[in-house]
């Protein structure tokens, strides 16, 4: 044995070692980026899309976003903000449809202002997910023009039909297919996620992406979520919507707060939109811990319950003892 390990050591070498370029990585290593490839991944992915287009809310474009859960099992997030950019980016000669979704770190949040407070994965989310979808298409409203762009598990190219599973061939660059008001702009992007990718009883959380839009729309007033389930005969649609200024933390002297936070940062629309980002990241941190406390409450029960049909307890009478203080008077 200590011989076989001497000689894999020996055969280590540069020529053993993997690069993975573009979104191979993504594919190969999914949990880095989605944290897991149940029903958690898959919501993940959504979140990434949404935050996008919150972010173009907090920058001042965006007053809606529909969320359509379909009955082919696809998924697709439409706002109306500035519509992801069409023209070509100098460095890589492609348009910024592909540099978004196909260039891992790659977005308009790195600097330039396009962005002054954002969320997500920070021009990651929505290249990961695409490549892990089967398939992915792209719809963009922009400068009057109807713009379309498909990719197969992180590949651009051409489906010849609808779905997943239709025929596909790879080519890269955008199409436009249709004409639309120089006022109206957007993006459109409906996936299938990849069933070689995701476990088969990963599923999207209805209840879940509800509370996620109500609280959304309590962070970012103004902003209307839309979400139509349309999987069903008994299709439903829910809309969250909140007027009304910056919502505050219920715990402290709201005055006191907004005067202290406009001092030190001053009223503009950017600290402002810096205020909300800062309460959303709060509020997400909040829910993951209270999240996790009741797993472990879960676990711990499931436990118990466990011990009780093997007999563990059946001669521990401490449990029922009332409690007495280990001092005496």
């Amino acid at each position: 044995m200590a011989d076989d390990n001497r000689s894999v050591e020996k055969s280590y070498s540069a020529k053993d070692l993997s690069v993975l370029e573009g979104l191979d990585a993504v594919r190969k290593r999914p949990g880095m980026y989605i944290g897991s490839t149940d029903g958690r991944g898959l919501m993940h992915c959504l979140w990434e899309i949404i935050d996008n287009a919150v972010d173009e809310s907090l920058a001042g474009y965006c007053k809606k976003i529909e969320i359509n859960l379909e009955k082919d099992g696809s998924i697709e997030v439409h706002d109306d903000g500035r519509g992801i950019p069409v023209d070509k980016e100098p460095k890589t000669g492609l348009t910024g449809v592909e540099v978004v979704m196909t260039k891992l770190h790659a977005g308009g949040k790195f600097g330039g202002g396009s962005y002054a407070a954002t969320g997500g994965l920070h021009g990651v989310g929505a290249s990961v997910v695409n490549a892990l979808a089967s398939r992915l298409d792209v719809e963009v409203d922009r400068d009057g023009k109807i713009y379309w762009m498909s990719f197969k598990r992180g590949v651009a190219g051409i489906f010849e039909g609808d779905g997943p599973n239709a025929s596909f061939e790879p080519q890269s660059g955008l199409r436009v297919i249709g004409k639309v008001s120089s006022k109206v702009t957007g993006t459109r992007i409906k996936w299938w996620s990849d069933k070689q990718i995701f476990l088969k009883d990963a599923q999207y959380d209805l209840e879940e992406i509800y509370t996620r839009a109500r609280q959304t729309s309590y962070l970012v007033p103004g902003l209307t979520l839309i979400v139509n389930d349309n999987r069903t005969k008994d299709k439903s649609s829910e809309t969250f919507f909140h007027k009304g200024d910056t919502p505050q933390p219920l715990s402290v002297d709201t005055e006191t707060y907004k005067s202290n936070w406009e001092q030190t940062f001053g009223n503009t629309p950017e600290a402002n939109r810096a205020r909300i980002s800062a309460s959303m990241e709060e509020i997400r941190e909040e829910i993951k811990r209270i999240s996790e406390k009741i797993e472990q409450h879960k676990a711990a029960n499931e436990l118990t319950e466990i011990s009780q049909e093997m007999g563990l307890y059946d001669n521990c009478e401490y449990s029922r003892l009332p409690h007495t203080s280990s001092y005496e008077d």
